[in-house]
C-alpha cells in the first residue's frame, strides 16, 4: 500500500511539469532535498526517497543582467531559483577547468 502511495505521489509531482527521475545522479546517503545541477545553472536536482529528479528553474524574460539565459538560476545557499544577479552558480565544468567565472553576483564559497 505504501509503495502504491509513493508511486502515485511521484507521478503527480512529475505530471506537474517536473522531469522524470534520472539514473545518473546518486541520492544514496544524501538528505532529501534539492542539489545544484552539475552542468546547468538553470536546473537543479531533487532527491526524494532515494530517487533523483532533474527540475528546471522558472522561465523569466530575457535581461542581460537579471535573466541572461531566459531562466532563473538555482542558488544552493538559499535553495531557491533566483535572478542571476542574486544567485551564485558554478558548474563542475567550471570547477574542473579552474575557471573563476560565476553566473550571478554573489561571491562563491566552497
Amino acid at each position: 500500500m505504501r509503495a502504491v502511495l509513493v508511486l502515485l505521489v511521484s507521478l503527480a509531482v512529475f505530471a506537474a511539469g517536473d522531469r522524470a527521475p534520472v539514473d545518473w545522479y546518486e541520492c544514496a546517503g544524501k538528505a532529501e532535498g534539492n542539489y545544484a545541477h552539475p552542468v546547468d545553472c538553470t536546473r537543479f536536482l531533487t532527491c526524494s526517497n532515494g530517487i533523483a529528479a532533474e527540475r528546471d528553474c522558472a522561465i523569466c524574460n530575457y535581461d542581460p543582467v537579471l535573466c541572461p539565459q531566459g531562466r532563473l538560476v538555482f542558488d544552493r545557499e538559499t535553495n531557491q531559483c533566483l535572478y542571476a544577479n542574486q544567485a551564485e552558480c558554478r558548474t563542475l565544468c567550471d570547477i574542473a577547468a579552474g575557471s573563476k567565472a560565476v553566473i550571478g553576483g554573489k561571491p562563491l564559497r566552497f
